[in-house]
């Protein structure tokens, strides 16, 4: 039984290898299901600031944001930018040292079961 068939929508996001393109300035709306993980991938040059919204109701679930370097695996690296806040909507920035592709972690704790959320990536010079 799929007990969070709205994250059917975008999955498969559940890890770095499955991550979908994000366009800058494009929001996408998901669903954090339990324990597990959604994932983005936002293109950035060096020099730019990249900046990540992530808007949803912190009483839907406490979910965290976390922004990770090209070819950077969150599993054993560490996050260059985190937002773990207690109440709505998280946001990282970050500007980009080097070209690539920049990992989007949507997390959060068993609270967050069913989480909807609508996350946007930016670019700024």
């Amino acid at each position: 039984i799929d007990r969070c068939p709205e994250d059917a929508r975008t999955a498969p996001n559940d890890s770095a290898a499955q991550a979908p393109r994000r366009a800058p300035g494009s929001p996408a709306a998901g669903r954090r299901c339990a324990s597990d993980t959604d994932t983005f991938v936002v293109r950035a040059s060096m020099g730019q600031r990249l900046v990540v919204d992530l808007a949803f109701r912190h009483a839907d679930g406490d979910l965290d944001l976390l922004l990770y370097e090209p070819g950077r695996d969150p599993r054993v690296d560490r996050a260059i930018a985190r937002s773990e806040s207690a109440d709505d909507d998280e946001q990282v920035a970050h500007r980009a040292r080097v070209d690539g592709d920049f990992l989007v972690v949507v997390a959060g704790a068993e609270s967050a079961a069913q989480a909807p959320y609508t996350i946007t990536a930016t670019l700024q010079p």
